[in-house]
């Protein structure tokens, strides 16, 4: 009847169960227990309360103040291409000569780094806007 060899007869149980311990702890591990120490920002902030006040051939464009920025990184676009690309130190950028009464614009903004500083942010999602139809010049009297 050939021997018999005891890891046959408990069916390689302890080594299963010791697989079964690594696992937990890597699943323990991976939902953040213990909570490694929160790291300092590596990047900027993206600016925030982003609006947009638009007219029927232009939009002024506006943001929060990001602590510490150098400056901010202000793109408009028409449909996916981009028609502004600007840095400016402002809170606000006003892009001129736009179409009226369109809508298929939109606007996105990132925070620029400073050199020896952290790094830019990442962009904003893209807001859309929609330029004002031009009313008609009043009638002069």
């Amino acid at each position: 009847g050939g021997h018999s060899c005891p890891e046959d007869d408990n069916g390689h149980g302890p080594r299963a169960g010791q697989r079964v311990a690594i696992l937990n702890l890597a699943k323990a591990i991976r939902a953040g227990k213990p909570t490694p120490p929160p790291k300092p920002p590596t990047a900027y902030a993206i600016p925030g309360n982003l609006r947009s006040a638009p007219g029927a051939k232009s939009c002024t464009v506006l943001w929060n103040t990001v602590p510490g920025a150098a400056e901010y990184h202000v793109q408009i676009l028409d449909g996916g291409a981009i028609i502004r690309d600007i840095h400016t130190t402002e809170l606000k950028y006003q892009a001129l000569n736009l179409k009226p009464d369109d809508g298929g614009y939109s606007w996105r903004i990132a925070t620029d780094a400073k050199a020896g500083g952290l790094k830019s942010s990442s962009w904003s999602g893209r807001l859309k806007f929609k330029t004002h139809p031009l009313t008609p010049a009043p009638a002069a009297k």
